[in-house]
């Protein structure tokens, strides 16, 4: 929030300041005895230090996308600034033998934690990282992946917000929830994976109603959601549960859906016909058919920016606007990448190096006239 500077003991305009693009900076209103810091800068110092910090406010932010692909046994990563029509460059971020079949992909950005799934060898991954001069690695990349949990056959996998993990259980019917503190357990810091008394049935068939060969997983600070790969018109296409409640479906359109991705307001999902719909996370309304160019679209991702990313086993990794309050058709879609047998998709949004060039240069200029 930008403000007016005023003398010392006089009280400052409650009028804020919200730029375009929509965030919001606190230009450095630190207090001292012989007023505001900014006072002593001059006209031009003031001046070039609120340039720079709205230069790099307008920058583009990064979007990683993490894009497993079974076939080749590769996980990518596709670097594209978002809302960028442009291509983005690919990388490839993990491959045999690491991995045999990756497939399920979730990143805990908070973390910097990867979470990958191996159908092959039946495990769940993690795999910390590192984000320097603008490129995403992996922290250690010699070192063997870590095995979070083992002896599992899961194609999907979801993190919430507080970094708790969840995968589903196609054959065993189930849903799965494995907290964030399993990950910082004495045990798991001295070598051993997630053990079963740390790993909790979220949801079972039949024991609960809604799950039926479950797909994908989501969360957010409320709910948890997935889709169901078998019959879902009678079940539920997408299911929603919060608070422990009964699960809920909020779209019942489709009976065989692949990838979820849940936004603010909405939660898109692709079919086994190759369409990409949309609906309201709290159910309540008719999904949407928001699009149907892509050839064969599996995982979904939000970047929590605006924009929702597409795998497409077709061989191309996609994106289209998912900001908006309510779904609506798009029809075409935006090609980001190639990536062979896309399938699983997860997506981290960065600041910039515009941005962070931004930051230090202004934090110069006040260091420097103190």
């Amino acid at each position: 929030r930008v403000g007016a500077v005023s003398a010392p003991g006089a009280q400052q305009s409650s009028a804020a300041a919200r730029p375009p693009w929509g965030r919001e900076v606190t230009l450095l209103f630190f207090s001292y005895p012989e007023g505001l810091i900014l006072n002593s800068l001059s006209g031009m110092m003031v001046t070039r230090l609120i340039w720079l910090l709205v230069a790099g406010l307008a920058a583009t932010p990064v979007n990683y996308l993490f894009v497993t692909s079974p076939q080749q046994g590769t996980v990518s990563v596709v670097k594209h600034a978002a809302g960028d029509p442009g291509i983005g460059t690919v990388t490839t971020l993990l491959e045999a033998p690491a991995v045999e079949a990756p497939m399920g992909v979730a990143v805990d950005v908070k973390r910097m934690r990867l979470f990958v799934s191996d159908l092959t060898k039946k495990n769940i991954y993690l795999l910390p990282l590192a984000h320097t001069a603008g490129r995403v690695t992996l922290a250690n990349p010699n070192a063997k992946p870590r095995v979070a949990v083992e002896g599992v056959e899961t194609r999907w996998l979801g993190v919430d917000p507080e970094g708790n993990l969840m995968y589903s259980e196609e054959v065993l019917n189930r849903i799965m929830f494995v907290p964030v503190a399993a990950f910082s357990s004495a045990g798991f810091l001295a070598g051993a994976s997630v053990s079963g008394s740390m790993t909790t049935v979220f949801a079972e068939a039949p024991k609960a109603p809604g799950v039926s060969n479950p797909g994908d997983v989501a969360g957010d600070v409320r709910a948890v959601y997935w889709t169901n790969k078998l019959d879902g018109q009678t079940v539920g296409s997408v299911m929603r549960v919060e608070n422990n409640t009964a699960p809920m479906a909020i779209a019942r359109n489709a009976d065989k859906v692949y990838g979820l991705a849940v936004t603010p307001t909405l939660a898109f999902f692709s079919d086994g016909n190759g369409d990409i719909f949309g609906s309201g996370k709290y159910g309540g309304s008719d999904a949407v058919l928001v699009t149907s160019a892509a050839a064969s679209p599996r995982g979904l991702a939000y970047d929590g920016d605006g924009s929702i990313y597409v795998a497409d086993k077709g061989g191309s990794v996609w994106s289209f606007p998912g900001g908006t309050r309510v779904a609506r058709p798009w029809g075409n879609l935006t090609k980001v990448a190639d990536v062979l047998d896309a399938t699983g998709i997860a997506a981290m949004q960065m600041a910039s190096a515009a941005w962070s060039a931004a930051v230090l240069q202004a934090f110069f200029i006040f260091w420097s006239s103190r």
